[in-house]
């Protein structure tokens, strides 16, 4: 069994709120795209949360158009 992963962060950009840690376990992310691409085509539409990925590739293509 893997060790998980930890991630500490503030609420605050002004650093003003005490840090919190947060556990996770680990993933092997491109298996569970695999499993929720899969998903989706079994159902016949896109299952959520696949809209976030699609509306965060429609931002950053937008910057790389600004940029290029």
């Amino acid at each position: 069994n893997e060790p998980g992963c930890t991630l500490q962060w503030q609420r605050s950009a002004q650093r003003d709120t005490p840090w919190e840690t947060i556990e996770f376990e680990t993933a092997d992310q491109y298996a569970c795209q695999l499993d929720h691409f899969a998903a989706s085509i079994r159902a016949g539409q896109l299952l959520a949360p696949a809209e976030d990925g699609v509306a965060n590739m429609q931002v950053m293509q937008r910057i790389v158009e600004q940029w290029g």
